[in-house]
């Protein structure tokens, strides 16, 4: 827990392995408590809704390559996060993965901190852990930048879809 309280810009994604392991209550709870950022993989969509504040998927690209401390749940990093390599990713990023099977932990990138254990239950640990440790709340810059970026893409795509209707009329 405390590679991840000591990120300036930490980021949460969560996989299939966590919705399959029904860890969402968990995944809430936890980024809720640290005021993490979640970024879903399309596998881990639902975990936490889409218009949940704490879901950064409009920020994607911003938040891949600037986070310094990544919480892999249940997800991998195969293509569709560019296998945690820059340019996509921070080249600095420490990654603690929890992974419920062993050949998949350190499989593309070398993770900090390996967790091998069922997502909600390793989850429950960790927050039990975090609810008894220091408050931490990641630096204001790094929200605010989220923010900054989440508005930015809604309004671009607002902007698409009001001219997409304007066509189909």
């Amino acid at each position: 827990a405390s590679l991840l309280t000591s990120a300036r810009s930490p980021l949460l994604i969560v996989g299939k392995g966590a919705a399959y392991a029904g860890a969402a209550e968990e995944v809430k709870a936890l980024a809720e408590k640290l005021h993490i950022p979640v970024l879903p993989s399309p596998m881990g969509k639902g975990v936490v809704g889409d218009d949940d504040p704490l879901n950064v998927s409009a920020a994607r690209a911003l938040v891949l390559a600037k986070a310094d401390v990544v919480l892999l749940v249940g997800a991998r990093l195969n293509w569709m996060f560019h296998y945690g390599q820059p340019p996509r990713w921070n080249k600095d990023v420490k990654i603690i993965q929890l992974e419920i099977f062993p050949d998949e932990l350190s499989k593309n990138k070398q993770s900090a901190i390996e967790l091998l254990g069922d997502c909600k239950q390793t989850l429950a640990s960790l927050l039990s852990h975090v609810e008894n440790g220091e408050e931490y709340s990641p630096p204001s810059e790094w929200w605010d930048a989220i923010n900054a970026k989440v508005s930015t893409n809604k309004s671009r795509m607002a902007a698409k879809v009001a001219i997409d209707s304007a066509y189909a009329m």
